[in-house]
């Protein structure tokens, strides 16, 4: 089944409880958590202080993206402030066999993003280790001037890679997913939607995510 997960990078402060009321009475149990340490990407983003509350407090699942240089060195403090889920990108780290077998084994699902510049041939070696492939629909880090071209062409690689050698990695799209867009990465093959502002920015959070439940359900098998 076909899955949107809100993004919270773009949550204003005063509108956080209200947001996850809304998103809980839709069904949403995951949140998309942006780490950003201003090196590999240009932003700053949340803390694994931040995970733990998400986690202890909020109860949500926490779909975290490592955005940073060598996060090998910091994926110890995510697993112990309770992350679930952790994607990091292609090319932050020197020993992606390692990372994701030391991810499997703490029981947190192991994932690999690739940036809009990055073939998706380059993660066949890690298929069969990984939960996920996030591919980026925009830059990381950096303003969004909407989804890049031909990035569709990526997810419809990834399904039939995946299809074709049965492997069970489920693909998500991040990068100013809205509801003009989220058709066309669900008809090829994708399972999970990232959305931020679209969504937390909205004054109605609840019924963007609604609308975009309605759109990716026509794709569900």
């Amino acid at each position: 089944m076909k899955e949107i997960i809100p993004s919270l990078i773009d949550l204003p402060p005063d509108k956080t409880m209200s947001t996850f009321e809304a998103l809980r009475q839709r069904g949403i149990h995951k949140v998309h958590i942006d780490v950003m340490d201003s090196r590999f990407v240009p932003r700053f983003g949340f803390n694994d202080r931040y995970v733990s509350w998400i986690h202890e407090f909020a109860k949500f699942v926490s779909d975290v993206h490592l955005m940073v240089d060598n996060p090998e060195k910091v994926i110890p403090d995510f697993i112990n402030a309770g992350a679930e889920r952790i994607t990091v990108h292609l090319n932050s780290f020197n020993d992606p066999y390692y990372l994701m077998t030391y991810l499997a084994e703490n029981k947190v699902e192991p994932g690999i993003a690739i940036n809009p510049s990055e073939p998706p041939e380059e993660i066949k070696e890690l298929a069969p280790l990984v939960k996920r492939v996030l591919v980026m629909t925009c830059s990381p880090g950096r303003k969004s001037k909407g989804v890049l071209p031909g990035m569709e062409e990526k997810v419809q690689f990834l399904s039939d890679y995946r299809r074709d050698r049965g492997l069970k990695y489920k693909i998500e799209v991040d990068g100013s997913i809205t509801a003009d867009n989220i058709a066309k990465f669900a008809k090829v093959g994708c399972d999970e939607f990232v959305s931020g502002r679209y969504i937390v920015g909205s004054v109605d959070p609840g019924g963007r995510v609604e609308e975009l439940q309605r759109i990716v359900s026509n794709f569900d098998e």
